[in-house]
């Protein structure tokens, strides 16, 4: 299973070091992590809405104009989340024909805090 781990307040190069005293630790597949300098830069990834959007995908695969109905927002304020989500690499897209269809990359998420 694919997992997002969110670290909030620890730089990646602090888990380097410990990534090379302990490889075996770290060699999961499929385990990503997304830094943040502190809490304050969350929501400009993980909005209430931008979880709500990736809840919906968690189903399956849809376009922005299903999203946008079955979440009740405008396709302009659905498209801006998913590039965000893109820009973070959270949502994978797929083009067939005229429609992209947006996919969660992610089944789990999870953030973890460091006190500085």
């Amino acid at each position: 299973m694919r997992e997002l781990i969110i670290r909030i307040g620890k730089s990646p190069d602090e888990d380097l070091k410990d990534i090379f005293a302990n490889p075996k630790k770290y060699a999961k597949p499929g385990k990503h992590i997304l830094y943040l300098k502190d809490v304050t830069e969350l929501p400009s990834v993980l909005s209430p809405e931008r979880l709500r959007l990736l809840m919906q995908l968690q189903e399956s695969e849809s376009d922005v104009s299903t999203l946008s109905k079955s979440l009740q927002r405008t396709q302009e304020s659905i498209s801006r989340d998913i590039k965000k989500l893109e820009e973070n690499k959270l949502i994978q897209k797929r083009k067939k024909g005229k429609h992209t269809f947006i996919k969660n990359i992610y089944p789990r998420i999870a953030i973890e805090m460091v006190k500085g």
